[in-house]
Formats: C-alpha cells, sequence, structure tokens
C-alpha cells in the first residue's frame, strides 16, 4: 500500500528496520513507485533469512547506496544476491549479518564494478582470511571490514 501511494513516489531515501520476511521486502521495495530512490538500508533485526529476491531490483535504476543488516545468509541467498542487478550500480555497498562460510562472497564481491564502487563494508563474523585478502586486493582502500 505505502509503495504504490502518490506521495511517497519522490522518496530518496528509505531505511527500514524490523523489516520482516524477504518476501515482504521484495513487495514493498520492488515496486515502481521507487524509481527515484538513491539510498536504501533495511535491517531485518536478525530475523530474516535472506532470499534473491533482489533479482528484480532493475525497479531501482537511481540506487546508489545498498545497506542490508541483520541478516542470516545461505549459500544460496549469497548467490542470489551476488545476481541481482542491484550491486552493479551502487556506489555504496555494506552487508553485516551473520554467515556461515564466507566463500560465496567472492562472487558477491566480483558483481560490484571496482570503477563505479566507493564503499565495500562487510561486518561477518569469522570472515575467512583468504575471504578477506581477495577482497582487499579487489577493492583496496575502498573496504571497509566492520565489527560483527
Amino acid at each position: 500500500a505505502v509503495a504504490g501511494a502518490p506521495q511517497f513516489a519522490s522518496v530518496q531515501r528509505l531505511a527500514l528496520a524490523g523489516a520482516g520476511s524477504p518476501d515482504d521486502f521484495a513487495a514493498a521495495i520492488l515496486s515502481p513507485a521507487w524509481e527515484r530512490l538513491r539510498y536504501l538500508d533495511v535491517d531485518f533485526g536478525w530475523q530474516g533469512v535472506w532470499s534473491d529476491s533482489t533479482d528484480r531490483g532493475h525497479t531501482l535504476p537511481n540506487l546508489e547506496e545498498f545497506r542490508l543488516a541483520g541478516v542470516r545468509l545461505t549459500d544460496d541467498a549469497a548467490r542470489g544476491l551476488a545476481a541481482s542487478p542491484l550491486l552493479k550500480r551502487v556506489k555504496h555497498f555494506a552487508l553485516s549479518g551473520d554467515y556461515q562460510d564466507g566463500c560465496d562472497l567472492l562472487p558477491l564481491a566480483n558483481t560490484c564494478d571496482p570503477d563505479r564502487i566507493e564503499t565495500f563494508a562487510l561486518g561477518i563474523p569469522h570472515l575467512p582470511e583468504r575471504v578477506a585478502n581477495a577482497l582487499r586486493a579487489k577493492f583496496g582502500d575502498k573496504l571497509r571490514l566492520l565489527p560483527s
């Protein structure tokens, strides 16, 4: 209902806390009503297991900053997020949450355009050192490893 309301058509910054399920997130965000959205901050509060719901992210053509917090990633979810067109366009990306393996974060990083991205931030507990080293090699001083 909110996404379809005309008074929200010019919104450029949106922050959602306790966003519920990824399906709720997809229904709320991936609407043409948010075409002017430049900044999106979603905090699942450790409640949501991220799914690949951003694969329809082409409806957010002006998004420059994308922050996901409080998510529990699975391998499939990390690959789905890596396939999202959102990551190809953003200048600032931050992801914090729980991810047991960390290996599938490399495809996520490879999705980002190193010439376009200005900040790639991760707050993942127990991030494997080889993954951190690969990210440092790719992003240099653009990489931020956040406290988890």
